[in-house]
């Protein structure tokens, strides 16, 4: 049979306009300020019976049991003989003892007994938060995420006022997202997305959860599906500037080139400062031709991170397009600074010196390039370039030869070929 903590009704004390005031803030489901008005009644009139018991039996549904072991010690002081306080009084500690058993079970190794004493706890108290949360508790530590959480819920349910419940979702949600993370650098994409899921089931505003899932669909190519997760990330939080700049790569990847520069621009918005959101438009600019609005984004993205390798070189093709090679050049060198081991900026570099004639530089960066990774057809092919011009055919030629292997230069590498057997 259940029990309860409040053998008196409230409507047997003979109120002031003040407690009828708590009484309906209390109806209202207004705990927390109820307590706080009656608090302050007992500190203006601490002989106040009913503000007494009204307070003990708020601090209960607040989960302040010391409180209300407290208020209710000081009402039987008032009124000794009175047995419904003793009751109320004897209810508490009954249920207060109950708690602190199961909690001794558990502590001594015995998490099953330990559960089925919570849950006999809950069928004599069920509407009593902190039950729930130390049951949540005990699923925690036995690795039972989901019934953690289940209980966890109830007493948020039951009593919204503490900040501690909601705090211990979060915390499952936070470790599943890390679970998550140590997935996502593994490679291991797919139990990445479950570990996210499952962040994401137990707190379903959770955007740091959101914006993962949506990232890890985006790496394993699920562009519809990351979408939709941005799309509810960016529903939660509007100001989240990752997800509206990975929006813009989702836009880009199912080809919407100008959907891909709006979100990129709504990014930049948000954080001014967001080198990637500036390089990501850049970049888009620069292929739809948009020149001189990619070296603005670019020079900005270098702004924000005067380290941003990849965005001195793509501001370095800018310049090549412009015809602008001496610029160009400047920033592949930055390029390379930044990033000793990015041997497309090696290549570009060694192209733009071919251009100008400098065929000692273009071969000493193609080289390079070369170096780091050693069937790249592109320098292979500017190599080519620079040992023709200085004269060394057989260099030329077994460049030239390199590059073929590569479909995308074959047909450039060989005519060169044939230009140089026929000794052009």
């Amino acid at each position: 049979m259940q029990k309860t903590l409040f053998l008196i009704t409230l409507i047997c004390f003979g109120f002031n306009a003040e407690l009828n005031e708590v009484t309906l803030l209390q109806e209202a489901g207004e705990n927390q300020q109820a307590f706080e008005m009656v608090d302050t009644i007992i500190a203006e009139n601490s002989d106040n019976v009913n503000a007494l018991i009204i307070g003990a039996n708020l601090a209960i549904l607040l989960d302040n049991l010391d409180k209300a072991n407290e208020l209710y010690n000081q009402a039987i002081e008032l009124d000794p003989k009175n047995k419904e306080y003793r009751d109320l009084w004897n209810h508490l500690n009954e249920y207060r003892t109950a708690l602190k058993n199961a909690k001794k079970t558990f502590d001594s190794g015995y998490a099953e007994e330990s559960i089925s004493e919570y849950q006999e706890i809950v069928k004599d108290y069920p509407n009593n938060a902190l039950t729930y949360y130390t049951l949540g508790l005990v699923y925690k530590q036995i690795d039972n995420f989901d019934l953690a959480v289940e209980n966890y819920k109830k007493a948020q349910g039951l009593n919204r006022f503490e900040e501690k419940y909601f705090v211990a979702v979060r915390s499952i949600a936070q470790t599943m997202t890390k679970n998550g993370d140590t997935e996502y650098k593994r490679k291991e994409y797919y139990s990445a997305i479950e570990f996210y899921q499952q962040a994401i089931q137990y707190l379903p505003d959770y955007t740091d959860a959101i914006f993962r899932l949506a990232k890890t669909l985006y790496r394993i190519g699920d562009y519809a599906n990351s979408k939709v997760h941005l799309e509810k990330n960016i529903q939660l939080d509007e100001n989240h500037y990752q997800a509206l700049k990975m929006m813009g790569d989702v836009y880009k990847k199912q080809g919407d080139r100008d959907g891909s520069i709006e979100w990129y621009k709504q990014a930049i918005k948000v954080n001014p400062n967001y080198d990637r959101a500036y390089y990501s438009l850049g970049s888009a600019l620069m292929s739809k031709g948009d020149l001189s609005g990619a070296q603005s984004a670019l020079q900005n993205a270098i702004n924000s991170n005067t380290e941003y390798s990849k965005a001195y070189e793509t501001l370095g093709v800018v310049f090549s397009q412009l015809g602008k090679h001496e610029l160009a050049i400047e920033n592949y060198f930055q390029a390379t600074k930044y990033d000793s081991r990015s041997y497309t900026a090696f290549y570009r570099l060694s192209s733009s010196f071919n251009v100008l004639g400098k065929y000692e530089d273009a071969k000493n960066a193609a080289k390079s390039c070369i170096k780091i990774k050693s069937n790249y057809a592109a320098a292979h092919f500017e190599l080519g370039v620079t040992e023709k011009a200085l004269g060394n055919k057989v260099a030329a030629l077994a460049s030239f030869e390199k590059a073929t292997k590569d479909k995308n230069w074959r047909k450039s590498a060989k005519y060169e070929i044939d230009m140089i057997n026929r000794g052009q």
